[in-house]
């Protein structure tokens, strides 16, 4: 397929003049170069955690706004239960204590973390929207409260590790106000006013988990 280089009008090979403006025609002149394919390269896991755990503004906002990242939020909340798994298996190994049953207690703090990701973001969303006037869907809240949890994965270093809780009130703090497009003052006031109904539900899920396990 050839056009004139002055209109852009198609042609055919056989033409000396382009029919709608004159311009007198070459085959070098009506190639046009076949555009190059756009590769879009998918950031990986372990840089947006690293940015995560910093913090960074620009992440939260990112990971928001991009549904991909959804896929990445369950391998983070996979990773920290794994992570709390083995810290919990090593303290009781210093402490001289049995490992029975830390199978049982994994799965379930696998089953809590993602329930509680869920809840949380559910609920940061709900109040977020309605009583601070943020901006948002629940998908977007859910895949910035997920990488908030990436310090978790610090729950690995025994007794050490558990400090990563006041690194995550931090980033989800950040996460509430990227994914939500509101002040900080704000976000720390949805944060709140989430809390005391996410820790009264995950408290009965809790509950009723153990009883099954």
């Amino acid at each position: 397929m050839i056009f004139c280089p002055n209109c852009s009008s198609e042609v055919t090979a056989n033409m000396e003049l382009c029919p709608r403006c004159g311009t007198r025609l070459s085959p070098a002149a009506t190639s046009r170069p076949t555009p190059k394919a756009t590769v879009t390269i998918e950031p990986s896991l372990t840089s947006r955690m690293i940015r995560a755990l910093k913090a960074e503004s620009q992440l939260y906002e990112e990971v928001e706004h991009d549904p991909n990242a959804t896929r990445q939020v369950l391998l983070v909340i996979g990773m920290v239960a794994v992570a709390q798994a083995i810290g919990i298996a090593f303290e009781r190994l210093l402490l001289s204590q049995p490992l029975s049953g830390i199978l049982a207690e994994s799965t379930i703090g696998f089953v809590l973390t993602v329930t509680g990701i869920a809840l949380w973001s559910y609920l940061l969303y709900f109040f977020g929207t309605k009583l601070f006037q943020g901006k948002a869907t629940p998908q977007e809240v859910w895949r910035a409260a997920g990488f908030a949890r990436s310090p978790g994965v610090f729950y690995i270093i025994p007794f050490v590790g558990r400090i990563a809780f006041i690194w995550m009130i931090y980033t989800n703090i950040i996460a509430a106000r990227q994914a939500l497009d509101l002040t900080t003052g704000r976000a720390v006031l949805a944060s709140i006013v989430s809390i005391l109904p996410y820790i009264f539900i995950i408290g009965f899920i809790e509950l009723a988990v153990s009883a099954i396990f």
